[in-house]
């Protein structure tokens, strides 16, 4: 969703503009002043700004947009009420992507701010293909192959030394009958694949023939970028020696999985054994001391009553770290038990579900039960929201979990406490992903997603050892 910065002094015509943008699709965020838009800058990204020439001072709006297009390069469309050759002028000085005069109409001005994320868009793409053009280039542990209308006109050395042949030998050969692949990935792209260069690009790894015969090793780390000059045809072909990732990396990720679910394991062992310790032990000693004392006629009623409440402490504080209830009732009933258990005059908390397939494997269960407590838990001490959301919905292959606040947000620098980093290891350990984003004064939000298929593959073995 491309996120748009309006930036206008009068309230009304603010609201009007982000009412109709976001009625069409665009995340909108407000400023009323110059000033303000550049403080926001500092902590959001933009894919354009919509801006009002004239607000605090009357050239407030040239200096921001100047400010925003030098140093933020954010796309900038001009907004005014003013059309004089002056005012025309000093705004086209800063190259804006479109000029929008009052007043206006909804269809223009949803056709100027179409165009101009279009053009923006364009131009970054041509830069970001020459950067990568030349960077590829300048590379010397890459294979790299330059043809035009399939014939060889660049070879790097590495690809010369792959070939046991110089450039003056490789010149102007057909590439597709100097190279064929032998293809590793039985899924092959629909439609007949004719020129080497779109077998490389459909292809994570592959081995490489070279004249017929087999190149050792695996080869993969593609990039194919193909344009014309008016004339030809110009493919560029860049691949490297994959091999020892591709010996390796199935062992690493076996092992970092194995040490993610080993520490997530460990983690319930131990709220498991301190559980138990603490209904079993310190609940048994509250209740002996208030035995003892009917025993001796203490009747003392206010610290009878203390431990009373310690009691039911423990017994809470217990059922926290073990839940029997995700034992005994499925998944989204203690999901919506937690989240009742929650709810306050100061905060209330919204779970609704839709066609979530019932989960048996206990280990799946409590590890997305534990994230939604840890989400709650970080929300009730940090966030100072009203209200929580939480959403559990099956998508086309997966099931997707949201918990979203209300609250103040954070800024997301990449950095997590322990908190976040256990709800990840949690995602992991059951084979999702989860992500985390926040806005300071908007509040923050966590997405969990879990594939469907892995899922119910548990389900299959948790069936197979009951039966």
């Amino acid at each position: 969703m491309k996120n748009i910065l309006v930036v206008e002094d009068s309230a009304v015509v603010n609201q009007h503009i982000c009412v109709i943008l976001r009625n069409a699709g665009y995340q909108t965020v407000s400023a009323f002043k110059g000033s303000e838009a550049l403080e926001i800058m500092k902590t959001q990204k933009f894919d354009l700004a919509l801006l009002d020439l004239m607000m605090e001072t009357p050239d407030a709006g040239l200096v921001a947009g100047k400010k925003l297009s030098v140093e933020y390069h954010v796309p900038i469309v001009f907004l005014t009420a003013l059309t004089d050759d002056k005012t025309m002028s000093q705004a086209l000085d800063l190259f804006p992507y479109g000029y929008i005069i009052k007043p206006f109409d909804e269809m223009s001005l949803l056709t100027t701010i179409r165009v101009a994320l279009l053009k923006s868009q364009s131009e970054r793409t041509l830069v970001e293909n020459n950067e990568v053009f030349h960077s590829i280039l300048e590379s010397v542990d890459q294979y790299i192959i330059l043809s035009i209308n399939g014939k060889i006109k660049y070879v790097n050395r590495m690809f010369e030394d792959l070939t046991d042949m110089n450039f003056k030998e490789l010149a102007e050969k057909d590439i597709n009958k100097l190279i064929s692949l032998e293809l590793l990935d039985n899924n092959q792209p629909n439609g007949e694949v004719q020129s080497i260069a779109e077998k490389i690009n459909n292809q994570d790894i592959f081995h490489i023939q070279i004249k017929g015969k087999k190149i050792e090793g695996y080869f993969g780390d593609h990039y194919l970028n193909e344009f014309s000059d008016g004339r030809n045809q110009i493919k560029l072909v860049v691949f490297k020696n994959v091999t020892d990732r591709v010996l390796h990396s199935n062992f690493r990720e076996k092992l970092r999985l194995a040490n993610i679910k080993s520490f997530v394991d460990g983690q319930e062992k131990e709220r498991v054994r301190i559980a138990v310790e603490i209904h079993d032990s310190l609940g048994q000693l509250l209740n002996l001391i208030k035995l003892k004392m009917k025993a001796a006629n203490i009747n003392n009623q206010e610290i009878l009553h203390i431990l009373d409440q310690a009691v039911d402490e423990t017994v809470r504080i217990s059922e926290n770290m073990l839940p029997r209830k995700i034992l005994n009732f499925p998944l989204l009933t203690c999901i919506t038990l937690l989240s009742e258990s929650y709810n306050s005059d100061k905060i209330s908390v919204h779970f609704n579900h839709s066609e979530v397939p019932p989960i048996e494997d206990q280990v799946v269960k409590t590890n997305i039960y534990r994230i939604v407590q840890e989400a709650l838990n970080n929300a009730l001490k940090y966030s100072q929201c009203e209200n929580i959301f939480i959403q559990m919905n099956k998508q086309d292959d997966f099931i997707a979990l949201t918990i979203e606040d209300d609250g103040i947000g954070f800024e997301n620098d990449g950095q997590s406490g322990n908190g976040l980093t256990n709800m990840k290891m949690r995602a992991t350990a059951i084979g999702g992903e989860l992500k985390i984003e926040s806005q300071k004064n908007v509040g923050t939000l966590i997405i969990c997603e879990f594939p469907l298929e892995k899922i119910l593959e548990k389900n299959e073995k948790e069936e197979d050892y009951h039966r």
